[in-house]
């Protein structure tokens, strides 16, 4: 579990495995057989503190300015690419347009952990995410584009190379409204496809395949939030189902959550 700070502070705590949340449950007294209403919320919290007293992060300082947002990559069992990290990692869109990419399986061995890569972009991320198997990472910004880097071996070394860099449906260059830029994008499960969601309201899924090649378009298709050019419309976050059901999920800045079957060309939704 990762956490980012205003200044650029960086934590992250690694979890009970195997059996904790099953036992952390019952700790809870969430036993399914049990009335829940027998215990005071308050009761249940002391004995989950109680249970959770041996877990503490220490921050680390890895960015200059406010770290927005944190995903997390593991390493597939299968699949993997060639260059790809072979270990977990945390990848930390910050402000002050850098992304951060953290080694969580050194981190607690290390007082002063370096980052395994830094990329350095035009404005603020708010977003960054790694592709499943590894290979691609893309980034949205305060500006009008998606970015896509790939993983590159060259002899012993490996590094992120910008490969493409593509203007998103619905926004506009120069823009410097409160609605500029893009805050929500996912992989789907299997990778091969991808979803970015702006701020004026417009989902653009693409070939994830095809991002990095040359004189492709990648986008398969383009629709728009409940209210799109508009606050209450702006895009926040969004996931595609896992396992072989085709939805993708997103949310709105206020009130609706939005629904697309990819069968239907994403034709068929429901708010």
């Amino acid at each position: 579990m990762c956490c980012g700070g205003e200044k650029g502070e960086f934590s992250a705590i690694r979890l009970e495995e195997e059996n904790a949340s099953s036992d952390l449950d019952l700790t809870l007294g969430l036993d399914p057989g049990q009335n829940l209403g027998e215990e005071s919320i308050a009761s249940l919290l002391n004995r989950a503190r109680r249970f959770n007293k041996n877990l503490v992060a220490k921050a680390y300082k890895l960015a200059k300015d406010r770290v927005n947002c944190i995903t997390l990559w593991f390493p597939p069992t299968t699949g993997r690419a060639h260059a790809a990290y072979t270990s977990p990692v945390a990848v930390l869109a910050n402000n002050d347009c850098t992304v951060t990419l953290v080694d969580l399986g050194g981190l607690e061995a290390s007082e002063t952990p370096e980052p395994l890569d830094v990329i350095t972009y035009p404005d603020f991320v708010n977003r960054a995410i790694i592709s499943p198997d590894g290979r691609l990472l893309i980034a949205i910004l305060d500006d009008p584009y998606l970015y896509v880097h790939e993983r590159i071996r060259r002899e012993s070394s490996q590094s992120w190379q910008l490969k493409q860099r593509y203007l998103l449906k619905s926004q506009i260059k120069g823009d410097r409204s409160d609605s500029r830029g893009s805050f929500a994008a996912c992989f789907s499960e299997s990778g091969n496809f991808l979803a970015v969601g702006t701020q004026h309201g417009t989902i653009s899924v693409f070939d994830a395949t095809m991002l990095t090649e040359d004189n492709v378009n990648p986008l398969i298709s383009t629709f728009k939030s409940s209210r799109p050019e508009s606050s209450p419309g702006a895009v926040r976050d969004m996931a595609f189902c896992p396992g072989p059901f085709d939805i993708l999920a997103w949310t709105e800045d206020r009130g609706r959550v939005g629904v697309a079957d990819m069968r239907s060309n994403f034709i068929i939704r429901q708010i």
